[in-house]
């Protein structure tokens, strides 16, 4: 009998690789694919409760969901995947712990997730999230949001401490239900309380995060589980081709692609909170997507029925000069893998995590055509990947050997020695097929930033991240070294300084987006501000643009701006130099 089971499972792990073993031959022929359904209709039948094998079944389940060939495979992987919650309640509880966090319908997802990205579950799958009070260490630091939302005549209540934190919010809220099917969470009533008090989202977040509050997500009967997650309308059912692979992966980057304009507000609304969703089953959270802006949310075709989505940040949590913006990739609507650009001039920082299950389908193919897309949206040339990425204090990418994916796609070290190091390995992986890599040499590996270049670039054009550290160092320093009695009046006197040295004037500061962009950039053109009177008007007149549309309701403007002026950029990397 298998461990945590209460029968013997009839389908094994490796009968499992056989069936996955003849999906990825699939030609695409009618034979091949009566003869795979049938195979995958027998497999569900036998299916019995073990966690090895649910898991690994529902694994392929998602990747025929994703990337099958034919609509009739599709269909009966996703059939497979509706009947799969009874599966996972007939496991004992102990091995259903097991499965925590894999986002699995019928199994739990327990994070401290952070209040925007809460404020998105609550909305997109109500009655789902609840506080984990067992693992709660501070309650009480939810007290302050409490006695902003209780009546002052209920305050003595908390004063004397004649109720817990978790006892009040119990007592508050047993209001019933609108909806019988799916009662009201703890959760669900905090953050529409918080919403309906009007505190403010900023000081929501602060005091939402700060308290850390661990959150048990129930994947019962959840749209949210990665299971049942998927883009409502992004999966024709269509038969596709097989699964591809980049050529030259250099060359289709640096192709022009036709960029939509971003989605209408309710299309966007759905693909962020599928993209938060799709994190948050599996516990995690990117910056990007827990402050998506809804004003620039894209949704790319990539061909073949995948799809790209590349969502901005609102302004109030926006880089002080990189742009920042996070991606979903999807395949017939089904989220596959994500991750995040940061363009700075004609770079971009960026990188890409495939969830486990589409690992080794058209992985490469996605962030190639992914990257071809920032190239077309931002204008970048260089591409850059942080050692995080690919190894560096990240177990999962050593054992997945991330490194060589991207090295494959035409990323190389940075580092001379780093690169030595690769070449040799290189070597020994081109004569030797069965040969694996070692994890203390990816570990070596992950020792320098990764960096493509596209054709036609010029390496003069690269600004060092290195420089960001730099420039903030030196605007503490200068703060510090003058005159002003404070910090805020320090800011104000950088941003009428630079206004005056670029020619910003009353007209140009007509709304509160431009006045906040100005005195965000401002500290950041101070540290050149002396160079600036040897600029031409032209320049100074494209540098006024720039640092009026930082906190504009799109930041594709200042990145494409930011990028195409070469003169900011050797003065800015020359001052820091200096």
């Amino acid at each position: 009998m298998a461990p945590g089971t209460r029968g013997s499972a009839t389908l094994t792990t490796s009968q499992i690789e056989a069936i996955g073993r003849l999906a990825r031959e699939d030609d695409g022929s009618s034979s091949h694919s009566r003869r795979l359904k049938a195979r995958l209709d027998e497999a569900d039948r036998r299916l019995a409760p073990a966690t090895a094998v649910l898991r690994r079944w529902h694994g392929l389940l998602l990747l025929l969901s994703a990337f099958g060939r034919h609509p009739a495979v599709v269909r009966a992987a996703r059939a497979s995947l509706r009947r799969f919650e009874p599966r996972v309640k007939r496991l004992t509880p102990r091995a259903r712990a097991t499965l925590i966090d894999t986002g699995i319908i019928g199994t739990q997802t327990q994070y401290t997730f952070g209040y925007e990205t809460l404020r998105t579950l609550t909305s997109f799958c109500p009655g789902e999230c609840r506080i984990d009070w067992d693992q709660f260490e501070s309650p009480e630091s939810l007290d302050p949001i409490l006695y902003r939302i209780a009546l002052r005549a209920e305050h003595q209540t908390l004063d004397d401490g004649l109720c817990t934190t978790q006892e009040w919010i119990d007592l508050a809220r047993r209001r019933p239900s609108r909806s019988p099917a799916r009662r009201r969470t703890d959760l669900d009533w905090l953050v529409a309380e918080i919403e309906a008090m009007g505190l403010g989202r900023d000081a929501a977040i602060a005091t939402f995060d700060g308290a850390e509050v661990p959150i048990r997500w129930n994947l019962i009967a959840s749209r949210g589980s990665s299971t049942l997650l998927r883009l409502h309308d992004a999966a024709r059912m269509t038969a596709r081709g097989p699964l591809r692979r980049p050529l030259d992966a250099a060359r289709l980057m640096a192709a022009p692609m036709l960029i939509p304009s971003p989605l209408p507000p309710h299309r966007a609304i759905e693909v962020r909170a599928v993209a938060n969703a799709a994190l948050a089953a599996r516990g995690r959270e990117v910056h990007a997507m827990r402050y998506a802006n809804l004003d620039e949310i894209y949704l790319i075709d990539l061909g073949e029925h995948t799809a790209l989505a590349v969502l901005g940040v609102e302004p109030a949590h926006r880089l002080p000069l990189e742009a920042n913006y996070g991606y979903m990739l999807f395949a017939r609507g089904v989220p596959v893998g994500y991750g995040g650009v940061s363009p700075l001039f004609r770079q971009g920082n960026t990188g890409i995590n495939i969830f486990e299950e589409f690992r080794g389908s058209e992985a490469a193919m996605l962030f190639a055509l992914t990257l071809r897309a920032f190239r077309s949206l931002f204008g970048v040339q260089h591409f850059i990947v942080s050692p995080y990425q690919f190894g560096a204090d990240n177990e999962e990418a050593i054992e997945s050997g991330a490194f060589w994916f991207y090295h494959r796609l035409g990323f190389r070290p940075v580092s001379r020695s780093v690169r030595a190091v690769a070449d040799r390995e290189w070597r020994r992986l081109s004569a030797d097929r069965s040969h694996r890599t070692r994890p203390e040499i990816l570990e070596r590996l992950a020792r320098s930033d990764l960096r493509l270049s596209l054709p036609g670039s010029d390496p003069r054009d690269l600004f060092s991240e290195a420089n960001l550290a730099r420039l903030a160092s030196k605007i503490t320093d200068s703060i510090a070294r003058g005159s002003a009695p404070d910090r805020a009046s320090a800011a104000e006197r950088m941003a009428e300084r630079v206004a005056v040295r670029v020619g910003i004037t009353g007209r140009h500061l007509r709304t509160s987006a431009q006045r906040e962009s100005l005195s965000r950039l401002a500290p950041i053109v101070s540290v050149m501000s002396s160079r600036l009177a040897r600029w031409s008007p032209a320049l100074r007149a494209r540098l006024r643009v720039i640092l009026l549309s930082k906190c504009g309701r799109r930041e594709r403007p200042f990145a494409r701006a930011l990028g195409e002026h070469d003169r900011l950029r050797r003065d800015l990397a020359a001052a820091l130099r200096a």
